[in-house]
């Protein structure tokens, strides 16, 4: 977007122009100085000296993915950075459940993993629904969890993406779909749907404990979902979830490469609930 400044880019590989020095932004702080918690600073190139990582203030266009963001480029001019701490690792937090961690919701009685499907910069292509996964003596790839990227959720805080930490039983959280970047939520028509409203309070919920032996999550844990607008539970269905792009071949070519299936598992609906059930 600004001509005048460098574009900024991840490299998959360390190297010179890929590395930068932490400066004081203001000169209560000197060079050499310890950064703590809290601190302003700016980032400067150690190939390019005087060079600065720099926050534009116009969005990026409607064109982009990414737009009514903000650019990040290197330029003369300088960015402050606040310094947040994350998370204080800890080794006997190794086996807890992390905000921020990747997670996977598997429904123990009906074997069937919660999903969604679509990408981040496009529409929803399937709703929150239920993928069975039964394990099959036969088959050895049934015997352990799926791999699947539609299987996977992401844990944030209310507060918001900065705050981190052992996630706790019943601590309010936002649940995100990886794939998609988007909020799991319960809509206005009582639908379990996603989201890309995160201010949404409907996208808030809450995970109890089965059997509570901490107030910490330990992984594999059993638990309840409970939506905490409306105090409802999510809920497995036996009920057939009929899937969008079966519905649209129908209508058109079987023949067509749309009309290929990747997977042939059941899939399941998810409804709330107004009583605890096992999730």
């Amino acid at each position: 977007m600004e001509s005048n400044n460098m574009a900024v880019e991840l490299l998959p590989d360390n190297a010179k122009h890929a590395q930068f020095r932490i400066m004081p932004r203001y000169k209560v702080k000197a060079e050499g100085d310890v950064v703590q918690i809290d601190d302003q600073v700016v980032l400067e190139s150690v190939k390019s000296p005087g060079q600065y990582l720099h926050v534009s203030r116009q969005h990026l266009p409607s064109s982009s993915v990414y737009n009514q963001n903000f650019e990040l480029n290197l330029s003369v001019r300088q960015s402050g950075f606040t310094v947040y701490r994350k998370y204080k690792p800890s080794p006997d937090d190794e086996s807890k459940v992390k905000v921020g961690d990747l997670i996977r919701f598997y429904h123990k009685e009906m074997e069937a993993y919660l999903v969604a499907e679509g990408l981040f910069d496009d529409e929803l292509v399937e709703d929150v629904h239920l993928r069975m996964r039964p394990i099959d003596q036969n088959n050895p790839k049934t015997m352990f969890p799926s791999s699947s990227a539609v299987t996977y959720w992401q844990i944030e805080l209310q507060d918001g993406p900065i705050a981190g930490g052992v996630l706790k039983w019943q601590q309010q959280c936002r649940i995100i779909h990886m794939c998609t970047r988007k909020y799991l939520t319960i809509d206005e028509k009582d639908q379990v749907t996603l989201t890309s409203n995160y201010l949404d309070p409907r996208t808030v919920f809450r995970l109890h404990a089965v059997i509570r032996d901490s107030d910490d999550i330990p992984f594999e844990s059993y638990a309840r979902i409970e939506h905490v607008v409306s105090g409802n539970w999510l809920h497995a269905l036996s009920d057939d979830y009929k899937k969008k792009s079966e519905s649209d071949t129908a209508r058109g070519d079987d023949n067509s490469m749309g009309g290929l299936k990747y997977s042939t598992a059941q899939l399941r609906k998810v409804r709330r609930s107004t009583t605890e059930r096992l999730c």
